[in-house]
């Protein structure tokens, strides 16, 4: 573990800390004990934040009940792809550390890729800590846990946006299980879950909008473009749910088979309180993985339906082209067809034009006897010229390839010289 620490302390730091004019953390108390308010919530702003850490901080390891102390930053969101933490780095680092996080994880929240980081120490008493990372919901959650003192801490890192009932209503659901080391784990999962039935619910009922539209009997009158951004983030988001199923599914394999590795650690005075609560955990999981297999058949419906939507509009926006192509060239025949018309009207009106212009001429003088005087011939000897001159000029502009053949034809001997 000693190289994970080295290399995550090598690497350059690119976290995304950046507090707000006021940042505000929500906490939260939860504890086993029946005599006093078993949960306590406040609100506390970066100037509190450490008293309260302080005079709630790790306990000795003696008989007492269970505790969870969980800090939940914020993330804010700026315009573009852009997210910061809603808290300055070096109170970050200090939570970190009072809370007793492994520190590679400090390090993973940019260099790790989603799912669930366990760890656990083999030095002293036993001591966990864990990472649960989910980037398409903008969840981070860091916690270390000591069952024998009955402590657990945790660092929470949320998306408001995705926080659709409230983080801390899942950990509050659970709180009977405070005394097990995997407690956070348990609401993370339902919180997951929950998160993922609602952005599909969501998507369903764009992708329906969709089907309605693209199934429609004028569905050729939308904007095929805006229909194919609206499938298309919906199969973006689509794969960022089977990244959390598969966390998911890893959490539930953990809680099924490794963690009860930890279970025969044991946790001393605290063992019978840490049995019941392991028995209880162990209660639930099968419902968790039948929600879970549920998730997933929606997920693989949607996708599949996304999938058809795809291609039907990709297809309607081909049929779009080709109607555009085909009144294009309508429009290009009805333009020919309308400059055969003007010339077929020039050649009608051409003789007549040219004889008008001709008998006009005062070279030709119709109230004398000789009709045609001697200096018509002025008239034929620029005439006959241009208009040979014309012609060559518009043989040479458009018939380039032909007099190249020919010239070749006739003088090959000079085509082979320009070869070589």
């Amino acid at each position: 573990m000693d190289g994970h620490r080295a290399l995550a302390a090598a690497q350059p730091r690119r976290l995304p800390f950046l507090p707000s004019q006021q940042p505000t953390f929500t906490v939260l108390r939860i504890s086993s004990t029946a005599y006093a308010d078993p949960i306590e919530e406040t609100i506390l702003g970066h100037e509190n934040l450490e008293a309260w850490v302080s005079r709630h901080d790790y306990r000795p390891e003696t008989p007492t009940d269970a505790e969870a102390l969980v800090v939940g930053i914020k993330i804010n969101i700026a315009p573009g792809p852009i997210w910061t933490f809603d808290i300055g780095e070096t109170q970050f680092d200090n939570l970190f550390d009072r809370f007793a996080i492994e520190k590679t994880f400090r390090h993973g929240i940019m260099n790790l890729v989603d799912g669930f980081y366990p760890f656990v120490s083999e030095t002293g008493n036993p001591a966990y800590s864990f990472y649960l990372r989910l980037t398409g919901m903008r969840f981070h959650l860091f916690w270390s846990s000591k069952p024998s003192a009955g402590s657990t801490r945790a660092i929470l890192i949320f998306d408001p946006a995705h926080d659709r009932l409230g983080w801390s209503i899942y950990l509050k659901a659970y709180r009977k299980l405070v005394h097990h080391p995997l407690f956070p784990t348990f609401a993370a999962l339902k919180y997951i879950l929950t998160g993922n039935y609602g952005d599909l619910g969501d998507r369903m009922a764009k992708v329906v909008h969709v089907e309605r539209q693209t199934s429609s009997a004028h569905s050729g009158g939308h904007n095929m473009l805006t229909l194919s951004q609206i499938i298309s983030e919906a199969s973006i988001s689509t794969t960022n749910t089977s990244v959390g199923v598969g966390v998911a599914d890893r959490i539930i394999s953990y809680l099924e088979t490794d963690s009860l590795e930890l279970r025969k650690r044991g946790a001393g005075d605290q063992q019978t309180q840490y049995d019941d609560t392991w028995r209880d955990a162990l209660e639930g999981i099968p419902i968790l993985r039948e929600e879970l297999r549920s998730l997933l058949l929606i997920a693989d419906g949607l996708d599949k339906r996304i999938q058809v939507q795809l291609s039907i509009i990709y297809n309607l926006i081909a049929r779009a082209d080709s109607q555009a192509s085909l009144k294009l060239a309508k429009r290009a025949k009805e333009d020919s067809s309308s400059m055969k018309t003007v010339a077929i009207m020039t050649m009608a009106f051409l003789p007549a034009t040219f004889f008008a212009a001709l008998f006009a001429m005062p070279t030709l003088q119709w109230d004398t006897s000789q009709v045609v005087q001697d200096n018509f011939w002025v008239y034929l000897a620029f005439t006959l010229p241009s208009t040979a001159l014309v012609f060559v000029i518009w043989g040479v502009v458009t018939q380039r390839q032909a007099i190249k053949d020919l010239v070749s034809f006739v003088f090959p001997q000079r085509k082979r010289n320009s070869d070589e």
